[in-house]
């Protein structure tokens, strides 16, 4: 390796030119344009590759799988994880050939809520049957079922957030270590992995066996945003089990690095947290953190983001640390829907043929009557994917009319697929509706009196998000809707 001494700085931090040093270019590397990955993905996504073909039965190949096909799952608070939660035991129902229809699912992308339901799948340490079976028992009965327990005993319908000051020193640390601890307790379990660990113990070791029978998973928060209000001009960041990254910036070069890595350092900044079992975490490489940066909107009242700060440095040979140049000094991590609320533009990055894009975020719709329609998280990510990758499709949809599933195509340089888009409203979930009340018909009354309490704004299945408590009715509602859709109209879109 050569040895070049590091510059200062304006602010007294050493930094280091990485043009000047030698280093695994597999443990970090520089984006430097949007697309790059896109335009080589056999250099960039070949782990991934290797990960899927181990699934579909290849254990030797890291090329390309055929016919790739993605979910992702948006934002929308504890009723989009339910959503998801149902959506997701909706797939695992339904066969095809010898196989569920969620293990013919390669990605999974999500974002804030989604990204909770993404997480209790990926990392849970039981069968799909008991995962599923111990839901199902739930949102059908109100009670969790005998062998059901932590995660799998409930669907949650409150976010747990002790008070805590937010404009005294500290506290708003506070406030985020809270955040974090809740989404442990509530999703993950046992299976709080971190990313790049050498030596994990027994229980996530046996954790670890059943996620790598699952679909991939990709976790999508948004880097240095400037406002609060979403926007295509904000810089969407992902992180999986293997990289952590974004593709643009407007201050500095994209650039991913491999989770968990001693040479490439993602750490915190000011404050150093421990996870169960009293062990330190690697810095940055804690799937709850990542689920935490995906979701980070504290809601009830006003809403405000909860930023996750983290510097990038590189480990000298002597094991002091230096910035990166072409780097940003401070990289604040939060609600992944400030960007991309979806999780769809990693899927078109990578080129999947199919994606299943579930939107159930809640939109805002007082500055244009019902009949207009809103699908405007589909437009946010169209101008992202559009600015990015030169990537297009169809988001304009009306609401009159609308399916709750339905298909359109997608293009963009080198690559073309198609889009299954899911979006219930009030007036598309009859079906669903009539199903409630032939098979739960208590719980079918209590949605109709909730609903019967609140403004047309305010009813299922486009109930507000920033909510920390729901009825749990209106929880297992949302579960059962997105099992419902899974095995009907998603399966028969999926069919073909």
């Amino acid at each position: 390796m050569t040895i070049v001494a590091a510059t200062l700085l304006s602010n007294g931090c050493a930094s280091v030119d990485l043009a000047e040093r030698s280093y695994d270019t597999t443990s970090f590397y520089f984006v430097q344009r949007p697309n790059d990955r896109a335009r080589h993905p056999d250099r960039y996504f070949s782990h991934e590759y290797a990960y899927l073909n181990r699934r579909r039965g290849d254990r030797a190949n890291n090329t390309r799988p055929q016919q790739l096909l993605g979910l992702t799952m948006s934002g929308g608070g504890i009723r989009s994880a339910a959503f998801h939660q149902g959506l997701l035991a909706g797939l695992h129902s339904v066969r095809m050939k010898e196989h569920t229809l969620l293990e013919h699912i390669d990605y999974i992308s999500s974002v804030s809520g989604g990204s909770w339901a993404n997480g209790f799948y990926w990392s849970n340490g039981a069968d799909d049957d008991q995962v599923f079976r111990c839901l199902d028992d739930l949102a059908a009965t109100g009670a969790a079922a005998p062998g059901c327990s932590g995660p799998l005993a409930g669907l949650r319908d409150r976010q747990v957030l002790r008070w805590a000051p937010i404009n005294e020193d500290g506290r708003i640390e506070e406030r985020k270590l809270m955040w974090e601890e809740d989404i442990v307790e509530s999703y993950l379990g046992d299976c709080n992995f971190t990313f790049g660990e050498r030596n994990p113990n027994d229980i996530k070791r046996k954790c670890a066996e059943k996620s790598h029978q699952r679909p991939y998973p990709i976790f999508n928060s948004t880097h240095s945003a400037t406002k609060e209000a979403s926007s295509h001009e904000q810089f969407p960041f992902e992180s999986t089990p293997d990289y952590q990254g974004s593709l643009i910036d407007d201050e500095s070069t994209g650039f991913f690095l491999r989770s968990g890595d001693t040479r490439f350092l993602w750490q915190h900044i000011n404050w150093q947290r421990s996870i169960f079992g009293g062990e330190r975490d690697i810095p940055g490489s804690t799937l709850s953190l990542m689920l935490a940066h995906s979701s980070g909107v504290v809601g009830a009242g006003a809403p405000f983001l909860l930023q996750y700060d983290f510097r990038l440095r590189f480990r000298e040979d002597d094991g002091s640390k230096a910035a990166i140049v072409g780097t940003r000094p401070v990289y604040h991590l939060t609600d992944g829907g400030k960007s991309d609320n979806l999780g769809l533009l990693p899927l078109l990055e990578r080129g999947v043929d199919t994606i299943v894009v579930s939107q159930i975020g809640k939109e805002q719709r007082n500055d244009a009557p019902r009949a207009q329609g809103d699908f405007g998280d589909l437009i946010l990510a169209a101008r992202q994917a559009d600015k990015l990758l030169g990537c297009r499709f169809r988001s304009d949809w009306p609401r009159a009319g609308l399916a709750p599933v339905t298909t359109t195509g997608y293009d963009r340089p080198h690559a073309r697929g198609r889009l299954v888009l899911i979006r219930p409203t009030l007036e598309n979930v009859a079906d669903f509706m009539a199903q409630l009340r032939h098979h739960h018909p208590a719980l079918h009354r209590e949605v109709i009196e909730i609903d019967a309490d609140d403004d047309d704004d305010d009813r299922f299945p486009e109930t507000p998000t920033f909510r920390m408590r729901y009825p749990s009715a209106l929880i297992r509602a949302y579960y059962l809707l997105g099992r419902y859709l899974a095995e009907t109209a998603v399966a028969e879109a999926l069919r073909d």
